[in-house]
């Protein structure tokens, strides 16, 4: 989500599929991803600094089920709880 510049309109979505929301809409939406990146954090810090690799594939789960619009395969996502988290989470951010 970001505010556009050139008409000061809130958009979301892709560069081929932009959708424009409303002020209250991008508020909404706002708080939900900031509320659903504030869970997925929870989550992490639960996770103890030596956990098992199937810790962490139940962490995944759990993260891709909470995290909204397909947060959990993004980049910036991953390195945002790496710089929370640097013990728990690696320095590795793409799904490949």
């Amino acid at each position: 989500m970001y505010k556009r510049n050139s008409d000061g309109k809130w958009v979301t979505g892709n560069p081929k599929n932009p959708t424009i929301l409303t002020t209250e809409g991008a508020i909404d939406l706002g708080r939900n991803l900031r509320d659903s990146l504030t869970v997925g954090a929870d989550l992490i810090d639960k996770v103890s600094e030596d956990a098992s690799v199937q810790e962490y594939s139940k962490l995944q789960e759990q993260l891709n089920s909470i995290l909204i619009n397909n947060m959990s395969n993004l980049g910036w996502v991953h390195k945002y709880y790496h710089m929370l988290y640097p013990d728990k989470i690696d320095a590795f951010h793409t799904t490949r």
